[in-house]
This record gives structure tokens, sequence and C-alpha cells, in this order.
């Protein structure tokens, strides 16, 4: 398991010197840069060697995911571009949080948005597989956003539109998701991030994170500060990732966690003692019952 530090090309070099093992690059501001500007930053990144092996905060809310300004063109259109680009700095995992591009109107159709969801992933996930890049959903706490908050709606989005087993869900979500597709392939690069910030923000159960655990990708951790802030953890919070990263290992987890902290804010202060604090949390081999393959 390796440990990264979410950030943007403008504290690239920065985190390179922290002691994490990666950088996990915000997609929307890569894609806010200009073309001379991705192509600067990636000549540094290829001269840095610093890897970059996930991309979160996909998209603002100029690309909607649901809503009254969704269009399948411009996600299209959005994933094209974001996902070509990605894939040169060897990109494996793309996130799909993006809460600002998911909030709607009060008394918007719930089956409109689940069509609309689902929708976008398959565009997203189809432009995505060009480069044998995953896209995995994020539950988005509900104090940054009102459409698909829980763990337990992120895993019925993916099975769904994965194909679950007959008469595993809803009838009329099964439908929609059939809809969605429309007879072409299934996107089996979907999957899930979870995220423990956003689950306890929720006031989940880690049973959810257990559940959820056949789809589940990549992880992220932070430590809430209140009003939406969230910091680099520190000492004090070793025991409980120690506790939340062996309970993810001993059900068969084998992927990376990145922190997701503010990292504006907060970087220059706990960014050095995080990593330390990371790394000392990480799952020993003896500690796991699962034989990993």
């Amino acid at each position: 398991m390796k440990i990264g530090c979410c950030g943007n090309t403008e504290n690239y070099i920065q985190i390179s010197k922290t002691g994490f093992d990666y950088i996990e690059l915000s997609g929307r501001l890569l894609m806010s840069l200009s073309e001379y500007q991705r192509e600067d930053f990636l000549k540094l990144y290829r001269d840095t060697a610093f890897a970059c092996i996930a991309v979160n905060d996909y998209c603002g809310d100029d690309t909607a995911i649901v809503g009254p300004a969704f269009s399948s063109y411009g996600i299209r259109e959005y994933a094209k571009n974001i996902m070509e680009y990605v894939s040169k700095l060897g990109v494996k995992n793309v996130g799909i949080g993006a809460p600002a591009a998911r909030r709607l109107p009060d008394d918007y159709p719930e089956d409109r948005a689940m069509f609309e969801m689902m929708t976008f992933l398959y565009i997203t996930c189809e432009e995505a597989a060009k480069y044998g890049i995953n896209v995995l959903l994020e539950a988005v706490h509900s104090g940054l956003t009102d459409y698909l908050n829980h763990t337990a709606e992120a895993v019925t989005m993916v099975k769904a539109l994965r194909g679950a087993d007959a008469g595993e869900l809803d009838p009329e979500v099964e439908k929609l998701a059939v809809t969605a597709v429309a007879g072409r392939k299934k996107p089996e690069n979907l999957w899930i991030v979870y995220d423990y910030y956003n689950a306890m923000a929720m006031h989940e159960d880690l049973d959810e994170m257990v559940k959820a655990m056949p789809y589940v990708k990549h992880l992220h951790y932070s430590t809430d500060l209140g009003g939406n802030d969230r910091g680099y953890p520190g000492a004090d919070e070793l025991a409980e990732i120690t506790a939340f990263l062996k309970m993810a290992s001993d059900n068969g987890y084998d992927g990376n966690i990145s922190v997701e902290a503010n990292y504006n804010k907060y970087l220059n202060y706990g960014g050095e003692l995080c990593a330390r604090i990371m790394r000392i949390a990480l799952p020993k081999q003896e500690d796991s019952d699962v034989v990993k393959n």
C-alpha cells in the first residue's frame, strides 16, 4: 500500500519532498490550465519523476454531472480531454467526487438524476477505458452536495452499471441502468473510492465500507476540522488510522490511500508529519489474514 497526497501543479514539487509516495492531482485544476501550461507541467513532471497515479476533484460546476445543465455532449468532450492528458502522467484511477457538479434544485426528479448520473458514468468510463484508466465514484457528504451522499448509494450505482445479478437491485434501478448502457459493453472499469471523511460526516458505520469493499479501488483519508474543512491527520489520529487501514486490509483491500486535506492552508504545517503518521499506520503483512495475490 502506497500513501499519497492530494494537491495541484503549484505544490507538486513541495509534495514530492514531503515524504509521500505519489501526488493525487486535481482534475478540475488541471483542466483549468491553458494548453501551454499543461505542456509545461508535463515536462516538469517527466523531469521530476514523482508519480501521479490518481486524480481527484474531477470537474467543476461547468460540467454538470446531474441537473438542469446536464449535457451528454459536454460530458464526453470533457472526458476526452482530461483522460487524454492524465494518461500522459500515468494515472490509473480518476475519482468522481465533483460536489459542485452534482447539486440539484429542490424537487428534481430522483429517477432523472439517477439516469443522468448513470449516463455520465458510462460516457466517462468509455473514454477512460481507451487509456486503461479506472473511474471511481465517490459518495460525498450532504454538507457539500445533495446527490449521492452515502456509500451504499455509490455501491448501488456501480452494481447497476456493471451488471448486478438478477433480483439483486430494485427493478427500476436495473431498468434505468439498462437504458443508460443501451446494449453496449458494460463499464468494467467503474469502481469506488471510499472516503473516510465523507463516510464519517454521514455517520456511517465502517460495516458500509466492508460491504462496498469488492468495488473499492482507492481510499481517501483526512481529519474533519468542521465547516467542511479537511486537515492532515497527526499523532492523535494514529490509532484511528491504523484501525481503519487494518480493517480495509483484512477485508481484501490492497490498493493505495491518499490524504485529501486542504493543502492550500495546511500543507506547510502538517504535510511532513502526516506522511510519517500514515506510513506508521500502514498494515503489516503479518497483521492481515488475507493473502494478497
